[in-house]
């Protein structure tokens, strides 16, 4: 895991954006392909790759031969289920209370 900055770097300045408010856990790779994109445009760029794989050729003849498999489904971030989890998690402990 990596820590990396919700809004990237490049649109704060270097003070601001080493906020903890501004941190998040990230994988190395999401890190890494992430960039300098906001969370969402990211999360768009990662929703398109199935779309950019069909202009492949060998990818059309693993779908054709049933080597790949698609699916589509919602693209949730590490911190996001934690947030989830956490949420839900206070919420039981606030009912038992």
């Amino acid at each position: 895991m990596q820590i990396d900055h919700f809004i990237p770097q490049r649109r704060w300045n270097t003070e601001r954006s080493n906020d903890i408010n501004n941190l998040m856990p990230s994988c190395r790779s999401c890190n890494h392909y992430k960039r300098a994109h906001s969370l969402e445009t990211f999360r768009r760029y990662i929703f398109e790759i199935p779309k950019k794989l069909k202009e492949n050729y060998i990818y059309k003849i693993g779908l054709i031969y049933g080597n790949v498999i698609e699916n589509e489904h919602p693209i949730k971030f590490y911190y996001e289920e934690c947030e989830k989890k956490k949420h839900h998690d206070f919420s039981r402990v606030k009912k038992d209370c």
